[in-house]
């Protein structure tokens, strides 16, 4: 919120979020999320991020009600209508950039215009650490892991992304390896 985001999942907050990474990024910093966002531009890292929402949201699709899921947690809200609504690929050069830490975050497709993908992840790796992560509604793909090296994910959840025989939900793609899902 320190960067006007409202926090509320209705405002659009796509560009209060990336001056928040932006300053996340310069000084190294790790950013605590308190609520829901709503985005409808791209919002780009290009070191990999320390981000970090206030618990875990679980899935929409499962339309969970009441007590403890009255407080949906940090939800991502993307109205980014086409390719990735997130993008974590900082420039490499094919070397792999540590620091990678995503916990307790929901990027959730919203709306009949979203025809892009989720989330890509490259050039980041050697210690990695990514819990409660969830990508969820996006037809053309989830998450995209793409020269991602010795990285821990932790309680992944894609749901209701891709398309059957058409369009994969997960792609590990480019060199990624030691990667290790629980």
């Amino acid at each position: 919120r320190g960067w006007g985001c409202a926090c509320d999942g209705l405002t659009d907050d796509s560009d209060n979020v990336q001056a928040a990474m932006a300053y996340s990024e310069t000084h190294d910093r790790q950013l605590y999320a308190p609520g829901p966002v709503r985005i409808t531009k791209k919002i780009t890292f290009t070191k990999p991020p320390q981000l970090r929402g206030f618990m875990y949201s679980p899935p929409v699709i499962g339309k969970f009600q009441g007590t403890p899921y009255a407080h949906k947690g940090f939800i991502i809200y993307s109205e980014v209508a086409s390719g990735y609504c997130i993008e974590i690929n900082p420039p490499s050069n094919n070397q792999y950039i540590r620091g990678l830490n995503l916990i307790d975050i929901h990027v959730l497709a919203q709306g009949a215009g979203v025809n892009g993908k989720g989330v890509l992840i490259a050039n980041c790796g050697w210690g990695g650490y990514v819990r409660g992560f969830v990508v969820e509604g996006f037809k053309n793909g989830g998450l995209e892991l793409s020269q991602l090296q010795d990285t821990l994910f932790d309680q992944l959840e894609i749901l209701n992304c891709g398309t059957d025989n058409v369009v994969a939900a997960l792609e590990l793609t480019n060199g990624t390896n030691l990667v290790t899902f629980n």
